[in-house]
């Protein structure tokens, strides 16, 4: 005897945690702490995003600059301390309206301790180019 499926079947439920990005079907899956990875259209979202994005839009892309770094091949202080920078930038760009000096500060400070911690390599061009789309926004 066959037995049903329960559920909803062809879709598999994962313990990641996921964050749905935009009208663009992006989303950040962060598997426990071992890896980050952008699913869906990112480079749609990325392309698109601009000065002229939403806040809302913001938001989205500094989670996906947090999710980079924390894929960064840095020392554990310095991930903690551009983690805690982009947390203000999110926090800030939600308020009504979002104080743009205080955003480019905290974008600011992510470069500088990102600079700090590592030698420019390739596998962080992703992050640099997050960071670039956000000061463009802040600017």
């Amino acid at each position: 005897m066959n037995e049903g499926i329960v559920g909803n079947p062809g879709k598999i439920h994962l313990n990641d945690k996921e964050q749905h990005m935009s009208k663009y079907n992006v989303s950040v899956r962060q598997s426990g702490d071992h890896s980050t990875s952008v699913v869906g259209d990112s480079t749609q979202f990325i392309s698109n995003f601009t000065s002229a994005s939403s806040a809302t839009d913001l938001v989205k892309l500094l989670k996906v600059i947090r999710h980079e770094i924390k894929a960064l091949d840095i020392p554990t202080d310095a991930k903690t301390a551009a983690d805690q920078e982009v947390n203000r930038a999110i926090v800030e760009a939600q308020k009504d309206p979002p104080d743009k000096p205080q955003l480019a500060a905290s974008l600011k400070n992510t470069v500088e301790i990102i600079k700090k911690s590592a030698s420019v390599a390739m596998s962080m061009g992703k992050f640099w180019t997050l960071i670039k789309k956000a000061l463009e926004w802040v600017s």
